[in-house]
């Protein structure tokens, strides 16, 4: 054969090759996502090839696995491979090793020697030589399916019998790289539906209201919870503006917010809405400019947190609802310049020819382009509108040819064109994808509260600035990472840790609420108590694949309930404190005093309360009154009449401050080194003690220890003990002004002895059989009024307290003695027998004897009788007496 033979004959064979990868190349750009047909790509690739088997892998799971989707070649042999290996090879699925991927030449063909080799050991030497030598398998070559050296999607592998090569590298380098094109764009996609598909479901399962209107304030969408909230349908809304929205009293309000929207991008506020019913509500509102047409808002209820001033705002308005994904882009520049220059090389004559795009009124062209008449163009076209030109020109037209470009090269050019118009419909499909994460970042930004978002299996994806703040983890650190790790959450009244609802979600698929005092334990320990509601998130096919969980810090509103039922509870305490204290008698008072104590120490959670009292003279002090809890051991016998300057700092503050605030002992300074040491010594952690007063002046102290554990007392726990400590000030006040009132109504004031009222109720109550014998004397001062009529009432007076005091000096402790009149006393003996009464009388005798008043003796008339019957009437027997009296009286006249 001659070399013009030659030359022709290579010349059909490379037109062969063209028209064969222009047709599996047309079958592969009209594959979709959904019908991408994997045996129709290895078939091509055989058939370019010329290979025994062609086989192709795709890279799944993060590039991690590799799936084998198809094989092209022999059926009988693949089927007696795959019997040999004992397992299918399509659909098989490999662990990737790295280097093997990293050995592939980025879309260039790479051979190996043998299927060891190829595998880098997935398939063991002994196997894959048994395998090359059933098979007559010589050469592999493989090549990896990327798009323009990005991240390689998949391989395709080629068998190659002994002593043969593959055929037309170029071509099926081409066919390998539209396939990785193809495969991006799928990629591409699925990730744009899955995105589409959140940010809706992000949307409508949203806690809150959310729209979006254009820049005149007219509604374009709205979702579920936006019309429950305002009762009006979705169309109805669609049909309305912002201002249609907001009660008449706030509309100016409204229209100031909505400008300064437009002039600062953002704003979040408090206004009064209008339902459909003409109800108002409170809401919170949060909107965002999110593009030169678009605003988004976001509103919640808050008319309960407007309506009640003690609770604290537990349901912000939910805003900042979502952070910028950073997603690498197609850099489209870069891809028409390439394309610009690879369209040359495609056509019979590369050095006559040139190449032109036209995208979005910007140019990209080759050195030596320029416009002649022998041009071929082909549009770039996005959803059926034409957006750009692709042309290549010829300088010169080849010789003896009116149309210059073969049919082969019209479709190259084709191809080329709609391979380009996919490649910018990728990029605006990221773009838009992008779009789309942005506009979700800012609607998680929007959110005031603490918003988490999770996988299905209850991974974090995401983490708002809010959650961030309350749980002490970056959105970076905690991406990824179990729920539980971040989110630690115990049971406000046992500290166990509680389930976390969205495990809930995940587990039921439905919306679930916190459990009621559930507390957040941040990452450096600081507390916080929580409460809202975690609900699934659902694509369009309403497959759950996460979970959202919005929570809000209720720490303010749940301290102040808190401080609210302490307050009431110590009202109610002190209610009933108080209400004893006033009705019970006084000789009870220690009773009461000790209920006080015990209540007290059960409200302030203490083992130990007490009272203490100073002396009169304020030198010593003794623990008058103590409770102590179960096992503690009590102190009260061993604190008596201690020294008050043995503990001279505690008594400085007591004294001066009116209370000592002790919440570490540990930590008292080196001046109350004694007081530290007692303290320690009754194992007391914490205590608190308050002044008592009377008459502005301090009798004692009213004290809690505390034994357990260490105890910070608040300003309020000191002053709800004062007023505990004032109550009992006030009921020792009381004691001892109803004893002084006792002691005036039974004592005679001149004298201090019992009265005649007194005598008598204690003669009818000692009048019993059981205090036989009783006796009484009856005594008259001699000369009282003589003495008064000369000397004066003063020396009469004297006389009288001079008398009483020998009575007194003359009788036991048990004798009750009294003045019975203005010089007579009467002296009530139980259980006294004659010889007794006999002998008293003569010590009083005795003692008249020895005492005298301005010189003058002081002399007593005596007169008794004696009881040995019941049967005998007490006041016969106190008129004998009387009468034995004035005997004694006339036989001292005379």
């Amino acid at each position: 054969m001659s070399h013009d033979e030659n030359q022709v004959e290579s010349q059909k064979e490379e037109i062969a090759t063209l028209k064969n990868l222009l047709s599996v190349s047309g079958k592969l750009l009209h594959m979709s996502a959904e019908s991408i047909d994997y045996q129709v790509i290895t078939d091509g690739m055989k058939e370019l090839s010329g290979a025994w088997v062609v086989g192709i892998n795709t890279y799944e799971e993060g590039g991690t696995k590799s799936i084998t989707r198809a094989f092209s070649g022999f059926p009988s042999a693949i089927k007696q491979a795959s019997k040999f290996l004992g397992f299918s090879l399509t659909g098989k699925k490999w662990d990737v090793i790295p280097e093997r991927v990293r050995s592939l030449q980025g879309g260039k063909l790479v051979q190996y020697n043998n299927l060891n080799e190829t595998s880098m050991g997935a398939i063991s030497k002994n196997v894959a030589q048994i395998l090359e030598r059933t098979f007559n398998i010589g050469y592999v070559y493989v090549i990896d399916l990327s798009y323009e050296g990005r991240e390689s999607l998949g391989d395709i592998i080629f068998f190659i019998k002994k002593g043969e090569k593959i055929k037309n590298r170029e071509a099926v380098e081409v066919y390998a790289g539209l396939i990785g094109s193809i495969l991006m764009r799928v990629r591409t996609e699925k990730a744009l539906q899955e995105s589409e598909a959140k940010f809706r479901t992000y949307m409508e399962k949203a806690p809150l209201g959310v729209f979006v209107a254009n820049m005149e304030g007219h509604y374009l969408e709205v979702n579920r919870t936006a019309c429950q909230m305002s009762g009006y349908t979705e169309e109805e809304l669609l049909n309305m503006s912002i201002p249609d929205f907001l009660a008449p009293e706030f509309l100016e309000k409204g229209m100031n917010m909505f400008k300064n929207l437009l002039t600062e991008g953002y704003l979040e506020d408090e206004i009064m809405a209008r339902k459909k019913n003409g109800q108002t509500y409170w809401i919170n509102l949060a909107t965002v400019i999110v593009d030169s047409n678009r605003i988004i808002g976001y509103c919640q209820d808050i008319t309960e947190r407007k309506e009640n001033e003690e609770r604290i705002k537990e349901l912000n308005c939910l805003h900042n609802f979502s952070r910028l994904l950073r997603k690498e882009k197609i850099n489209l520049e870069k891809i028409l310049e390439g394309t610009v220059k690879l369209l040359p090389s495609a056509f019979q004559y590369p050095e006559d020819a040139g190449a032109h795009i036209t995208f979005k009124e910007r140019e990209f062209k080759t050195q030596n382009y320029e416009q002649t008449p022998w041009i071929i163009a082909s549009t770039l076209e996005l959803y059926g509108k034409q957006i750009g030109n692709i042309e290549v020109c010829y300088y010169k037209p080849p010789l003896h040819e009116k149309d210059p470009f073969i049919k082969e090269e019209k479709m190259v050019l084709e191809t080329l064109a709609e391979h380009l118009s996919r490649v910018i419909e990728q990029i605006q499909i990221e773009e838009s994808l992008q779009k789309s994460n942005n506009q979700l970042s800012i609607t998680l930004h929007s959110i005031g509260d603490g918003v988490v978002v999770t996988d299905a299996s209850g991974k974090i994806t995401r983490l708002n600035p809010r959650a961030e703040k309350l749980t002490g983890w970056s959105a970076e650190e905690a991406l990824g990472r179990a729920l539980t790790e971040v989110l630690h959450i115990v049971s406000a009244k046992t500290g166990e840790p509680v389930p976390n609802p969205v495990y809930s979600v995940i587990k039921t698929g439905r919306t679930q609420d916190l459990a009621n005092d559930t507390i957040l334990v941040a990452r450096d320990g600081t507390r916080h108590h929580i409460a809202d509601s975690a609900a699934p998130i659902r694509d369009h096919e309403d497959k759950m694949f996460g979970v959202i969980m919005v929570f809000s810090d209720i720490t303010k509103r749940k301290d102040a309930e808190d401080s609210l039922k302490y307050q009431l509870r110590f009202e109610k305490m002190l209610a009933e404190i108080s209400s004893i204290f006033a009705s019970l008698p006084s000789d009870q008072l220690e009773q009461i005093i000790n209920h006080t104590l015990e209540q007290i120490s059960e409200f302030f959670q203490v083992e130990r309360s007490y009272v203490f009292q100073f002396s009169d003279d304020g030198k010593q002090m003794s623990n008058t009154y103590e409770w102590c809890a179960d096992g503690i051991k009590p102190q009260m016998d061993r604190l008596q009449g201690l020294p008050v300057d043995i503990f001279p700092w505690w008594i400085e503050h007591i004294r001066n401050k009116k209370y000592l605030n002790i919440p570490d002992v540990d930590s008292l300074p080196p001046e109350a080194e004694t007081e530290k040491k007692e303290l320690k010594s009754q194992d007391i952690r914490s205590l608190l003690s308050i002044s008592l007063m009377k008459n502005g002046i301090v009798f004692g102290f009213l004290g809690l220890d505390s034994m357990k554990k260490k105890k910070v007392w608040t300003e309020n726990d000191v002053m709800l003990l004062k007023i505990v400590a004032e109550l009992l000030s006030n009921a020792y006040t009381k004691n001892i002004a109803e004893e002084k009132i006792r002691y005036l109504s039974f004592h005679d004031s001149l004298t201090g002895l019992y009265n005649r009222a007194y005598l008598e109720k204690e003669m009818q109550r000692l009048d019993t059989e059981r205090q036989l014998p009783i006796g009484i004397i009856m005594a008259d001062l001699n000369g009282l009024k003589k003495i008064n009529d000369t000397l004066g009432h003063l020396v009469g007076d004297d006389m009288l307290r001079q008398t009483a005091e020998i009575l007194r000096s003359s009788c036991r402790g048990e004798d009750v003695i009294s003045r019975w009149g203005g010089d007579e006393f009467v002296i009530f003996l139980p259980q006294t027998t004659e010889e007794d009464v006999k002998t008293i009388c003569h010590r009083i005798d005795e003692n008249c004897d020895a005492t005298y008043t301005k010189d003058i003796p002081v002399s007593m008339a005596l007169g008794y009788a004696i009881k040995n019957s019941s049967k005998n009437d007490l006041l016969e027997i106190f008129k004998e007496a009387e009468e034995n009296m004035y005997i004694d009286k006339l036989a001292d006249r005379q």
